[in-house]
């Protein structure tokens, strides 16, 4: 089903959002603590990423305020964006209780069905090699502290 929606005003809305999304982290990061002399500090990784969003949603601004006319949104896709965001929310939620290793299988699984990639088989792969990939690196290779909920790893 489509559905007439002011895009425009969606766009701007975003890309102003996203500036001040990025003022946002630069005031909040600022409180992070000094990098030592030759490493980088904790607060620039969070600043790359707002100052890209940025550049982004300066994109998407500038081109909403050249748009004449609005198109038409497809309300299934808005449908899979917020159910994307409450299955985003759900995984913040428990992720601690839960544990990175049970939990982020789950959690790929559901985005890549919620996708329609219908083979079960090659989801399940995907989301179990990608969770072990990335506790391979960031657990054991980086010594990053993930959240080890019931398991306790």
């Amino acid at each position: 089903m489509v559905v007439s929606f002011k895009v425009k005003w969606l766009d701007l809305f975003l890309g102003i959002l996203s500036i001040v999304l990025l003022v946002v982290v630069f005031v909040l990061s600022a409180s992070f603590p000094e990098p030592h002399e030759a490493q980088l500090g904790a607060a620039v990784f969070p600043r790359i990423i707002a100052l890209v969003l940025a550049v982004v949603g300066v994109y998407i601004l500038v081109r909403a305020m050249g748009k004449k006319s609005n198109a038409a949104v497809d309300i299934n896709n808005a449908q899979k964006v917020l159910l994307t965001f409450f299955i985003l929310l759900l995984y913040g939620l428990f992720l601690k209780k839960v544990g990175f290793v049970i939990l982020t299988p789950v959690f790929i699984a559901a985005l890549l069905f919620l996708m329609r990639f219908s083979n079960v088989v090659t989801n399940l792969l995907t989301s179990i090699l990608t969770t072990a990939g990335i506790y391979l690196i960031f657990k054991v290779l980086l010594s990053v502290p993930l959240p080890e909920g019931i398991l306790g790893f």
